[in-house]
């Protein structure tokens, strides 16, 4: 028996036989063609190409009907490639030369994918769509339809180094038991789809591919992250015991969603959802948030073509907050650089991106184009409750000169008669350790702090969580972390901010009652953990949350912090002990 750990992508646990899915791009050796036969060649190319754009229509018909429109703009960056000026000159110049299709096609898109790579940094997804439709272009050269996951004979675990976002749209979802795969981040397209999907996802288990074969028997705990190869005998009845615990806690939280998230004795915690996508504000409804806490926007950028106009930004916004009205949805401004870039945008080449031109800098740096994002979120603002965010904010000046542009767009806007909400408030993510030092100082320009963990903790432990030699240093229990965010709660308040957090930390139902006890306001998480966390936050009361976060103050490890301060949790709070061994997973 073997124990994988990645990152819980989507939530769900399954059993099943393994699947290894390598689609690898059709090869052959490069293959040169008689003069007269290149006419013949270059309408054989043509024919490919029509019949790859037929498919990736279809696709995204699939997805438009399935899940919407938000998530079908995949595909029309797929098209986008697919038409490529520059790659199909560049193809139909070597078939000219006497090369055939394959080969010349081959050769264009490995000149593209050379540029993504010394442009550097987050181009890596915008690869993985350049490869899917490469690989699509070639089966048709070569007269083999690609299947993919469309016609799975029995239900499996997909292990993949990664799976493209046309495999997972017309994968056969009722025998998809779950999938696994070495790389992609929580925003890549391929996960997105499999949560919304409902399919368990795991993923950034590096080599993993190379451990499995087909037909092995595996666990899959997308809670977790956890993976389990050839589990023996106890595992396996512990994995029947988990189903049902999980399947009872949820069903048990589930009664909680209706109510408010309040402490015992009366402390009000404003529990809102993240989302990527206005399809998600039907899930955040049922699931009972009190509104949105972190409505990521790059992604309107990320799925597109060419960068989205400000009516259709301004629909996006207003589908969210007429959608969610009258709760509030605090919108975060571009977040794009480091890991989220669009080829379109022209990123400069990096040597380490995640410290470089992203979040509110590469606004900075792009003025009309945040200001077209601002004109189209203050023009939604008329039709909900709105709470602007500005992510990777470092100094002061940052935000000042965000807020003069916002006096330019409020300006433009009483211009042009289109109406908007004057009194919206405006807050920063908290995500780098400068933003802490200076939090006093930022307090006073703002009306809130959103704490961004996943930045906080990789930038305050000068740690890469994608990176295997140090991922297992990447603890949000390490004691640094919960004194960064003591110091920003305690600056936010003194000056008049309420404080909330964003990320993965929420997720934690332990990491919860000590936020708890910290102090925050506002805690933001996916829609689907709010029922059980306010059965949490209803169990407890503000002064023993207070007391479980002075006992973490004593121990010196994360390790230590985890351990003793969920025992003590159970001891206090024994109805919750489910709830708060759920993180450990399948064990041993």
């Amino acid at each position: 028996m073997s124990r994988f750990h990645g990152r819980a992508g989507a939530p769900g646990i399954t059993q099943g036989t393994v699947l290894v899915y390598d689609p690898m791009v059709p090869t052959s050796g490069p293959r040169k063609i008689p003069h007269e036969e290149i006419p013949a060649e270059l309408e054989r190319f043509a024919v490919a190409l029509k019949t790859t754009d037929t498919g990736i229509q279809e696709a995204r018909g699939r997805i438009a009907d399935e899940l919407g429109e938000d998530h079908a703009k995949i595909f029309d960056a797929h098209r986008f490639i697919l038409n490529d000026q520059t790659l199909l000159s560049r193809t139909r110049d070597m078939i000219h030369e006497g090369w055939s299709s394959e080969t010349a096609y081959t050769e264009a898109c490995e000149e593209i994918y050379r540029s993504f790579a010394a442009l550097g940094g987050g181009l890596g997804d915008r690869g993985g769509d350049l490869r899917d439709v490469e690989r699509r272009v070639l089966s048709h050269l070569q007269g083999r339809r690609a299947s993919g996951l469309r016609h799975l004979p029995d239900p499996v675990i997909i292990v993949a180094r990664d799976i493209s976002p046309s495999d997972t749209a017309t994968m056969d979802r009722s025998k998809v038991l779950g999938f696994i795969t070495e790389r992609g981040g929580e925003a890549s397209h391929s996960v997105i789809l499999g949560r919304s999907m409902g399919i368990p996802v795991v993923m950034g288990v590096e080599g993993l591919v190379d451990h499995v074969q087909n037909g092995d028997e595996a666990i899959l705990d997308g809670h977790t992250g956890t993976f389990v190869l050839h589990p023996d005998e106890k595992t396996l009845v512990g994995f029947e015991d988990l189903v049902k615990a999980y399947d009872d806690l949820e069903r048990d939280s589930l009664r909680y969603k209706d109510f408010p998230a309040e402490t015992r004795d009366g402390r009000q915690i404003e529990l809102l959802a993240n989302i990527e996508s206005p399809n998600e504000v039907t899930a955040t409804r049922k699931h009972g948030a009190a509104g949105i806490g972190l409505y990521r926007t790059e992604y309107l950028y990320l799925t597109a073509e060419e960068a989205p106009s400000e009516d259709e930004q301004f629909e996006a916004y207003r589908m969210v907050l007429e959608g969610m009205n009258p709760d509030p949805v605090i919108i975060r401004t571009m977040d794009l650089g480091g890991d989220k870039v669009a080829s379109y945008l022209n990123f400069p080449r990096e040597d380490n991106p995640s410290l470089g031109w992203r979040g509110v800098r590469f606004a900075l740096g792009n003025i009309g184009l945040f200001k077209t994002q601002l004109r189209a979120i203050y023009r939604a603002s008329a039709y909900g409750n709105l709470r602007l965010m500005v992510p990777m904010i470092s100094q002061v000046e940052e935000i000042r000169r965000v807020k003069s542009l916002i006096g330019e767009v409020k300006a433009e806007l009483n211009n042009t008669g289109h109406p908007y909400a004057e009194d919206s408030q405006i807050g920063v993510m908290v995500e780098t350790p400068s933003a802490v030092v200076i939090a006093h100082m930022l307090a006073r320009e703002i009306d809130f702090f959103s704490i961004g963990t996943n930045d906080l903790i990789q930038y305050s432990l000068a740690i890469d969580r994608d990176n295997s030699y140090v991922q297992h240093m990447y603890d949000p229990f390490n004691p640094a972390i919960l004194r960064q965010i003591k110091r920003a709660v305690k600056a936010g308040k003194n000056g008049g901010c309420w404080v909330g957090i964003c990320g993965e930390l929420p997720e934690d139902p332990l990491f919860v009652l000590l936020l708890i006890g910290l102090g925050l306001d506002e805690i933001s998480a996916s829609a689907y953990r709010i029922p059980e966390l306010k059965r949490v936050i209803r169990n407890i009361t503000y002064d023993q949350a207070k007391n479980l976060i002075k006992s973490a103050w004593s121990y010196s490890t994360a390790d230590e912090i985890r351990r003793n301060v969920r025992r003590l949790a159970i001891r206090k709070f024994p109805e919750l002990k489910e709830i708060l061994n759920r993180y450990q997973g399948v064990q041993d």
